[in-house]
């Protein structure tokens, strides 16, 4: 465990957001993933987006195998990369529920989803079971789709305080100049950074603001969804942030 721990919290509850970066030189819209943490045989439900391709992936595992309850989703595996695919039903079909599935995976666990269908809910769902691969295997994993995995895993890894193998841990300096933005420390790795934050009050309200105020090179971000430090009055007073971005040559 890395210093500033009275900012950190283990995060590993629930879900953890993050908001990956296209940058706005890019003309791209952000894209939000959700990240489930599970265990064999949990039952997991989350909102997805509600007009667009979905995208469902392991961390750290491949999809093996999928079924799906009846409805007006469409489900494609891509059996190569282990991650499937659910595509809206056609704009005048009747409306649906939630998307039911079985998916099982390539190391034998399996997992029933409940997906509610909502405006703005995120482009992509990722399931993370600790006892498929440690947080080094995912921040290793480079197949396939492995590149949201890796930023997702290095983010979890920083914001837990756990350095990935690989990752040196140095004095942040001065990485910004958002304001109520300070950076705590850097961890630096042979493809990223990964710059430990302390949002304040009147900083960036969500990891988009953060990503975007940061520059167009933050390839990820994310900031703690609690206020890490209170005042004497309950007030918030700062959250915890980390933000990823290329490694740079010395």
């Amino acid at each position: 465990m890395t210093r500033f721990s009275k900012w950190r919290r283990r995060v590993e509850a629930a879900a953890l957001i993050v908001c990956l970066h296209a940058g706005a030189a890019a003309g791209s819209a952000p894209e939000a993933t959700r990240i489930l943490d599970a265990r064999d045989h949990a039952e997991l439900a989350a909102e997805i987006a509600e007009g667009g391709v979905v995208r469902v992936a392991l961390i750290g595992d491949r999809i093996a195998r999928v079924v799906r309850a009846p409805g007006g989703w469409s489900v494609e595996h891509d059996a190569d990369a282990g991650d499937i695919y659910l595509r809206p039903p056609a704009e005048n079909a009747a409306p649906e529920g939630p998307v039911a599935l079985f998916v099982g995976s390539e190391r034998g666990y399996t997992y029933r989803l409940t997906l509610e269908p909502s405006e703005g809910g995120p482009a992509q769902i990722l399931i993370r079971n600790p006892a498929a691969g440690s947080v080094e295997d995912s921040v290793g994993r480079q197949r396939g789709g492995g590149r949201v995995e890796t930023l997702a895993a290095l983010i979890r890894a920083a914001a837990n305080g756990v350095p990935p193998a690989g990752y040196a841990i140095g004095p942040a300096g001065d990485c910004c100049a958002v304001k109520g933005v300070s950076a705590l420390e850097v961890w630096r790795g042979p493809e990223f950074e990964a710059w430990v934050l302390l949002v304040g009050g009147d900083g960036p309200g969500d990891a988009l603001s953060l990503a975007e105020g940061l520059g167009a090179d933050i390839a990820a971000a994310w900031i703690a969804d609690a206020a890490s430090e209170l005042s004497a009055e309950g007030r918030a007073v700062s959250r915890l942030a980390v933000a990823v971005r290329e490694a740079r040559a010395e």
